[in-house]
């Protein structure tokens, strides 16, 4: 959490930091703190962005029970990747 801490203090939208950052406090239990992190993410585009923002889903939908957020971030996944099978059965729950 430090070092993507300090790159997110010189690069404030450094993908790879958001993730790492998120995930950190994810680990942490502290989902609120990484929800600051994920929401920050670019549309995901990319397998590391589409994993990431299945994962923001989930805390979205478990951690924090927006269900209408985790839903919409699941769709924005499967968007650019149709068979994403994180975001399809993240949508069936």
């Amino acid at each position: 959490l430090r070092l993507a801490s300090e790159i997110l203090a010189v690069a404030p939208d450094e993908t790879s930091a958001l993730i790492l950052a998120g995930g950190a406090e994810a680990a942490q239990r502290r989902p609120v703190e990484a929800w600051s992190h994920y929401k920050r993410l670019p549309p995901p585009t990319t397998p590391s962005l589409a994993a990431a923002t299945c994962v923001a889903a989930h805390l979205r939908f478990f951690d924090l029970l927006h269900p209408g957020d985790a839903e919409r971030l699941y769709r924005d996944v499967l968007r650019y990747e149709p068979r994403h099978l994180a975001a399809n059965s993240g949508l069936a729950n």
